[in-house]
């Protein structure tokens, strides 16, 4: 199963692989002016600069904290949604939990899929910002109802709010690049999703460890009870707001020494 499970990541490699050098540089970098050094610096002045900007600061923690949170919680829903089933269902047979599973994560990634492709037609009807935000608190919210039906033992209601949870992160991240539209100019989105990449790393790898350690104090139930609310409390904090286009600065990358400039060096 582990071979099967690294033939995609093997052939993105290949893939990887297979682009030309001449994507590794912006347009009219010389061949050669990326390197670790200056990979570093872009980043840092990148994230510096970003950060200093209040409106896109809130959009890339709104987001990062959005993604950080799914990301570390979604593993601890089918430990979760099989203690309920054992006890709604009175079902000890692990074969039929196994199949029921499975089946509804076979739905559910299709309703994924789904939303991802019809994102667009929430944009047609609301802006950008606005569905960071309502689906932040169907996020919040559906995480904190998940943790009353784990409470109540309704496995069928864990399954909805999950599902809610799941679509309203694939609807919203096609609507990320339209939200940093209004706040940065284009040429820039690149740098930008590449802070917030990391930053989502960062909140991602933080994340699972204090739920991990709640989960093991207090239980799981508990648990998302209290993710909820501390969701639903920092989204005052993290209200994406209007703003008017602001440009980040970006590290220019120094020309290369000519062959002749090297040696003489």
């Amino acid at each position: 199963i582990f071979l099967l499970v690294i033939l995609p990541y093997i052939a993105d490699f290949i893939l990887i692989a297979s682009y030309p050098n001449s994507l590794d540089r912006a347009e009219g970098d010389p061949p050669g002016s990326l390197n670790l050094k200056n990979f570093f610096s872009a980043t840092w002045i990148t994230l510096k600069t970003a950060f200093a900007r209040p409106k896109l600061r809130t959009l890339i923690f709104n987001s990062s904290t959005f993604q950080g949170t799914v990301k570390s919680i979604k593993d601890y829903v089918q430990p979760l949604l099989v203690a309920t089933l054992m006890v709604g269902f009175v079902m000890s047979d692990e074969t039929s939990i196994k199949i029921i599973i499975g089946i509804f994560y076979f739905f559910m990634n299709l309703l994924n899929s789904a939303a991802s492709r019809n994102a667009y037609r929430f944009s047609e009807r609301f802006s950008a910002r606005v569905m960071i935000n309502i689906t932040f608190i169907v996020m919040a919210v559906s995480i904190l109802l998940t943790g009353g039906a784990a409470w109540a033992n309704l496995s069928l209601l864990i399954m909805l709010f999950f599902i809610l949870i799941n679509v309203s992160s694939n609807i919203r991240r096609p609507l990320l690049v339209g939200a940093l539209s209004d706040i940065i100019e284009p040429d820039q989105r690149a740098s930008v999703l590449s802070v917030e990449s990391q930053v989502t790393s960062v909140f991602t790898a933080l994340g699972a460890f204090l739920i991990g350690f709640s989960a093991d104090r207090v239980g799981l139930t508990w648990t998302f009870l209290g993710v909820g609310v501390i969701l639903l409390g920092l989204q005052v904090v993290l209200w994406v707001r209007p703003g008017k286009k602001e440009r980040i600065d970006t590290y220019p990358l120094p020309p290369l020494k000519s062959t002749h400039e090297q040696k003489r060096s």
